[in-house]
């Protein structure tokens, strides 16, 4: 493939524009009174982040290389369609992109990942959650630029055919509104509450919650951000459509189509490629590359965020400084940029680790996020036996989309090519398996070790010393969770970041 020399001269200066902008936001917080830690600076941003520049960055953690590419690509993909456009693939596919820019300007698959990377690694050192903040703004302005300025020119192409009647007709391929049908009703919804409220237990979403400057400040970034998220779907939404409606035979691509070739995952760009000039092409290329970065620094302050504050500090190093967390943070992030760019080159990754992340996020860790914050019953134990029972019962319920054949079997099931289809919510059923597993095991236990039906001393977790209004019939506020201890399990909510 022939080197697109004017898109590798736009996608350095893209990366050179973010950079800059995280080395600024990086010496304004050294230069900046603190009156908290270094680390909480790094993780948390002081907790000073304002609204308008929350919004952007509270966006941007949804609105990702894996957002964009992800929409389009269930638009175009003739067994889904729009009504399957569920965002999917937001928040584990941080280096997708990395291959897009193989498409687009002919640079070598590993050579974009490794740029991707460091760049993301570059500033999300310099600057912690100020660099990742402010990229944010940058980025998100040039996601919404750059896909705009694209979609006249793709709808005004002669070649595709007019998306207002292949969205309900069979052309070239089955019509891009896609269809529910009645079996697959249970796992449409699974699929959207795995998604809407999985999301609710992610690292990243509630570290921006907390970086927030007050309460109120944080509600209204979430509403925001909701809206902008919505709005900034449209571009690849379209893109998508009009890459259903297209002969790829009439393009420079041929024939057989990006479908046929296996090359779905790659559709927005690859549009960009055959149906826009190249000199529009360039703006696709840096609303690429931003999201890219946004879903890159997102996942490497995470990753930092919950190796630093739970398992380093609280476990390994009880008693570190601030100075020696500055550096685990920093060394996280150096070993967190390389895992992701050593993961992008496994078959398949895209696909297993966005299950990965989200089945964990929904059965596992949300119901715990639910306990800890709305109940003063659940306790370690519960929340011990709820994640081996709730993750072992996921396992064996099985998971087609990476080829994990079910144990568990519920009745009234299909097979489709080989492969049994579970004719329930299996997502959500394990879920609520695990609150109530939760609940139920902590009550046990508690209610043991305080009657002495338990000895004591076998008490690790020391529930017996908990105030339990439910137990106790009091009123006081139990002591087992403050804020610190709230704040430090959402942040370590986390699975993945793409």
């Amino acid at each position: 493939m022939v080197l697109n020399i004017p898109g590798l001269i736009a996608m350095l200066g893209f990366y050179a524009a973010i950079l800059a902008t995280g080395i600024w936001a990086s010496k304004k917080s050294k230069a900046k009174k603190t009156t908290g830690t270094m680390t909480e600076v790094a993780l948390l941003g002081e907790r000073s982040i304002n609204l308008a520049v929350g919004i952007f960055t509270m966006t941007a953690s949804w609105v990702g290389g894996g957002y964009i590419l992800g929409t389009a690509e269930a638009v175009y993909s003739p067994n889904k369609g729009l009504i399957w456009a569920q965002m999917p693939l937001q928040y584990a596919v941080s280096f997708i992109v990395g291959g897009t820019f193989s498409t687009i300007i002919g640079l070598q698959h590993g050579y974009s990942v490794m740029i991707s990377g460091a760049v993301a690694i570059i500033y999300t050192l310099l600057g912690g959650l100020y660099s990742v903040a402010y990229t944010d703004v940058i980025q998100l302005i040039l996601i919404f630029i750059g896909l705009w300025l694209c979609v006249p020119f793709i709808l005004l192409n002669p070649i595709p055919l007019d998306i207002s009647i292949t969205a309900f007709n069979h052309t070239y391929q089955p019509p891009w509104l896609g269809q529910l049908k009645t079996r697959d009703i249970s796992f449409w919804l699974d699929e959207w509450l795995t998604i809407g409220l999985g999301a609710l237990s992610f690292q990243s979403f509630q570290q921006r919650n907390l970086s927030s400057v007050s309460p109120a400040t944080a509600q209204i970034t979430c509403f925001a951000a909701a809206v902008l998220s919505v709005i900034l779907s449209i571009p690849s939404t379209l893109i998508g459509a009009v890459a259903a409606s297209t002969d790829w035979n009439h393009t420079g691509y041929g024939i057989p189509s990006p479908y046929e070739r296996k090359e779905a995952p790659i559709i927005l760009p690859l549009t960009l490629e055959n149906l826009a000039p190249s000199y529009v092409s360039i703006f696709g290329i840096g609303a690429i590359t931003a999201a890219a970065m946004s879903s890159l620094d997102s996942y490497l302050l995470s990753s930092a965020s919950m190796f630093t504050s739970n398992l380093y500090k609280n476990i390994i190093r009880k008693k570190a400084s601030d100075k020696e967390l500055q550096l685990v943070i920093r060394i996280t992030v150096v070993v967190a940029g390389l895992i992701g760019i050593a993961l992008t080159f496994i078959d398949n990754s895209i696909i297993f680790f966005w299950i990965l992340s989200s089945d964990m996020a929904y059965c596992v860790i949300l119901p715990q996020l639910i306990c800890v914050l709305f109940s003063d019953i659940s306790n370690n134990y519960g929340a011990v036996v709820g994640f081996v029972l709730s993750l072992l019962l996921r396992l064996l319920s099985g998971e087609p989309l990476i080829g994990l054949p079910p144990v568990i079997c519920f009745p009234g099931g299909e097979i489709f090519d080989d492969v049994y289809i579970q004719p329930v919510p299996v997502r959500t059923i394990v879920a609520l398996f695990s609150l109530v597993c939760i609940l139920l095991v902590s009550y046990i236990f508690a209610y043991l070790f305080r009657h002495e039906i338990l000895p004591k001393r076998w008490d690790v977790f020391g529930v017996a010393k908990v105030t339990i209004p439910t137990l106790d019939n009091q009123n006081s506020i139990p002591t087992s969770l403050n804020d610190a201890d709230g704040e430090s399990l959402m942040m370590s909510s986390d699975v993945t970041k793409s």
